[in-house]
């Protein structure tokens, strides 16, 4: 019975870490789109003047 619960704990560790990495990842993706997007932008500008 113990063997099934901590198997069981186990099997539900990993979709909750898969989770929290996504949210993660959206987290960070929205904060550095803005910024990426800008500093693209300019390098771009950048290598036109150039």
């Amino acid at each position: 019975m113990r063997k099934i619960y901590e198997k069981h704990k186990k099997d539900n560790i990993l979709p909750t870490l898969i989770v929290i990495i996504a949210l993660l990842n959206i987290y960070l993706y929205m904060r550095l789109k803005s910024f990426t997007s800008v500093t693209i932008f300019s390098l771009i500008n950048n290598r036109d003047i150039k």
